[in-house]
């Protein structure tokens, strides 16, 4: 296992030039819920294991999809919050001071999640009234939705591909 800084792991991602297949992640992030009455917000961390793809082109990946289910081939991707730096790191557009890792989840993607409040496990199910509906992709115009997320670079714990292991520290 190599050990990597958050910013030794971006000089890693930004120095990819292939596709280094298939990544296996661990990451641990706050969990994002609604404020109103929410007993919980704040203290609920998530950790989640992941097989998950990088390195590929989004419009590219909606338009082949779109193909496959003999639709027509013209997605366009709307304006983002972030800046493409490679196929798998982006930045902030406003600041470019935070680096994200760029992945595309399938439905079988989430190995393992753990949720903790302050520290101590709680299950989803207490947690779940309070989450947000996540996004359908409906803007995609596909039946099986290509899955294209971020996750900031210190909220990864440890990260594997092209046959090496690094812990974030």
């Amino acid at each position: 296992m190599i050990e990597l800084t958050t910013i030794e792991l971006a000089e890693v991602l930004l120095n990819l030039d292939k596709n280094p297949g298939f990544v296996g992640m661990t990451t641990e992030t706050v969990v994002k819920m609604r404020k109103t009455n929410n007993p919980y917000i704040g203290a609920t961390k998530v950790s989640k294991q992941f097989k998950i793809a990088t390195f590929f082109n989004y419009e590219d990946s909606v338009n082949n999809r779109l193909t496959k289910e003999h639709k027509s081939a013209d997605f366009t991707a709307k304006k983002s919050w972030h800046k493409q730096l490679n196929a798998s790191l982006v930045t902030d557009e406003k600041t470019e001071t935070k680096f994200y890792f760029r992945y595309r989840r399938e439905a079988t993607s989430t190995i393992e999640s753990t949720y903790q409040l302050n520290g101590s496990p709680i299950s989803k199910d207490l947690l779940s009234p309070f989450m947000p509906t996540p996004s359908s992709y409906d803007n995609q115009g596909l039946n099986n939705p290509i899955r294209f997320q971020v996750v900031e670079l210190s909220n990864i714990k440890s990260i594997s591909f092209g046959g090496n292991t690094y812990q974030i520290v």
